[in-house]
């Protein structure tokens, strides 16, 4: 009895219910397509209307992404320009004191020698 059940072919219920479910839906869309050509093409742009629909999507995520970092990077040249002038003042500000604390040495080491001048002389 065993043996028979084995020889037996499968239905078409029992065929489908073995087949993967992306295997199904291809199936049953073929089917139709024979049946009828107009809804199979009316199919056809539907799903592509939506692979459409998704790749916009997509790009307008990634116009968005874009703009953000094009606006994190102007931000971040502006901060970079900001510091570079604050860092320029403070260089001319030390370099004014620099100067300012040299000039009396110079005045001191000019009196020095004049007087040792001064003193060969004599």
């Amino acid at each position: 009895m065993s043996e028979e059940n084995d020889n037996v072919a499968p239905s078409d219920k029992d065929k489908n219910y073995l087949m993967p479910e992306d295997q199904k839906v291809e199936q049953v869309n073929t089917e139709n397509d024979e049946k009828n050509p107009i809804d199979a093409f009316d199919s056809s742009v539907q799903s592509m209307h939506k692979i459409c629909q998704g790749l916009l999507e997509k790009q307008k995520n990634l116009e968005k992404t874009n703009m953000e970092m094009i606006e994190k990077l102007r931000s971040a040249e502006e901060k970079i320009e900001k510091q570079s002038l604050e860092l320029q003042q403070i260089r001319q500000n030390i370099q004014l004191k620099s100067d300012v604390s040299t000039e009396p040495l110079e005045t001191d080491n000019h009196l020095n020698t004049d007087s040792s001048d001064f003193k060969e002389t004599t």
